[in-house]
């Protein structure tokens, strides 16, 4: 009888279909073909279709962070700006069924963009549409572009992927939705442009439009990601995502997928400062929202759980960390994101506990492992790359391979210091091992310099970690 019941439930599981997926759209940042002195409106647009594709409950849209992650892993340049067939790369490497693009131009106040559809899988355009507007009136023109490629994408069908609708009442919502002004709204997106190349004049940027238009929810969140993680101008940074919190629940929005996304955002602030406990409970908080909102097979949820295996992993809490990095690799490798740079980061990071655990080869192992993927996706010069390749020198520091360790720690030390990271946290505790090696090579009054340098560096940030007592006592005791 149970032999029965086993292959009727067997029959009756291969009869149901299969839960289809929700659409994902990738936006690509508008190409401006016009005047460049309005080449700021490209980010602040590709911003504002991401906001609202967010309101519509159908389709899955792509970040613009993860977007800007895959173009950088597949070698696109620094611009954001690529031809259709770059862009379909990114498409297929994000997982994306459609991509809206197109490109704009600017005559006078009047502003016309030609706006696409390609579907990802054929590599083609499937729907071109014009849309006009004025610089005043940018905000609706924005939302129209938005209404017009989403009416082409109910028509679309794409195998194993629902069926989009777009109702009257997300349209209404979108329309809804709280808008800066005009001059706040240039300022924001400018600082959007410049966050990758100038970290430092994206914030006064994003600071000038918060003078303008204290309660601009989106630039709050970018200035106090921007100077809490980017630059570790910790209270700063902390300072502004506080002040996006307080609007969230002034709004009753505390439980969308924007919200938890602030509460990630805040947690890597935390973790930068040295306070594990406090990012735990945010990166909590995150999880327990996004497993609300049904986003558990997603790159945001598997990038959160590798997140909190790195709390874990500070907290010297190993056989937690190993368990989330593990769950992370599994969710991404079902993603098919095996040759991606977030994996390569997860398996790096496992790398670090078998570090902490003393199991040096493991550690080694996937170290050379993540290497190899990184330097397959040509991010030699990246940050990631230099926190890789410093956890491999501390790896032959431990052996007493002092030359080989000196030259990991140089690299990083050089790859940092062309990406103008000499005042972060990173890079003082990059200092301390270089200090290390130093001293053990016998000269000691160069390492009593070195760990006074990490410690003013940290003190500076407002960093208050071991690392930064650590600092200040082999300074002391090598007389600096």
């Amino acid at each position: 009888m149970r032999r029965l019941l086993l292959v009727l439930a067997v029959l009756l599981f291969i009869a149901l279909p299969l839960a289809a997926k929700e659409m994902t759209i990738l936006v690509q940042p508008f190409e401006n073909t016009g005047d460049a002195a309005y080449g700021w409106i490209s980010a602040g647009m590709t911003a504002s279709v991401i906001s609202d594709l967010g309101r519509i409950r159908d389709v899955t849209v792509i970040s613009d962070a993860e977007r800007r992650k895959a173009a950088e892993e597949i070698s696109l340049g620094q611009s954001g700006l690529v031809d259709e067939q770059k862009a379909v790369k990114v498409g297929n490497l994000l997982g994306a069924n459609l991509i809206f693009s197109g490109s704009y131009q600017v005559a006078g106040m009047a502003v016309r963009v030609n706006a696409t559809l390609t579907d990802v899988a054929k590599g083609s355009v499937e729907k071109s549409v014009k849309v006009d507007g004025t610089l005043g009136g940018i905000f609706e023109l924005q939302d129209r572009i938005v209404f017009a490629l989403m009416e082409e994408t109910q028509k679309i069908a794409i195998a194993d992927v629902k069926p989009v609708r777009f109702t009257a009442e997300e349209k209404k919502q979108i329309e809804a939705a709280p808008r800066p002004s005009l001059s706040a709204y240039e300022l924001y997106a400018k600082g959007l442009q410049a966050r990758k190349s100038n970290p430092r004049q994206a914030l006064d940027l994003f600071a000038q439009a918060l003078k303008i238009q204290p309660d601009y929810l989106s630039a709050l969140v970018e200035a106090g990601y921007t100077a809490g993680e980017t630059l570790n101008l910790f209270a700063e940074g902390l300072g502004y995502l506080e002040r996006a919190e307080a609007l969230y629940l002034n709004r009753a929005e505390t439980g969308t997928k924007e919200y938890a996304g602030l509460l990630t955002k805040k947690g890597q602030v935390f973790k930068s400062m040295g306070k594990p406990a406090q990012a735990l409970e945010l990166y909590a908080r995150a999880r327990e929202i996004r497993e609300a909102l049904g986003m558990q097979k997603t790159q945001a949820y598997a990038g959160l759980i590798a997140s909190i295996g790195g709390i874990y992993s500070d907290l010297n809490q190993f056989d937690k960390a190993l368990e989330s990095y593990a769950k992370a690799r599994e969710l991404y490798e079902a993603l098919g994101k095996q040759k991606s740079n977030s994996y390569s980061i997860v398996i790096m990071n496992t790398g670090v506990v078998y570090a902490k655990m003393k199991k040096d080869d493991d550690a080694l192992a996937y170290y050379t492992k993540s290497r190899e993927i990184e330097e397959d996706l040509h991010l030699e010069n990246t940050r990631g790359y230099a926190i890789l390749i410093m956890d491999i020198g501390n790896i032959y520091l431990k052996r007493n391979d002092l030359d080989r360790a000196a030259e990991c720690y140089a690299r990083s030390r050089a790859i940092r210091d062309a990406l103008g990271l000499h005042e972060t946290v990173g890079y003082a505790s990059l200092l301390i091992n270089i200090a290390m090696v130093q001293e053990k090579k016998g000269n000691g009054d160069l390492a009593g310099k070195t760990y006074r340098e990490a410690y003013t560096i940290f003190d500076k940030t407002g960093y208050t970690g071991d690392l930064k007592e650590r600092a200040l006592k082999n300074a002391q005791r090598l007389r600096h």
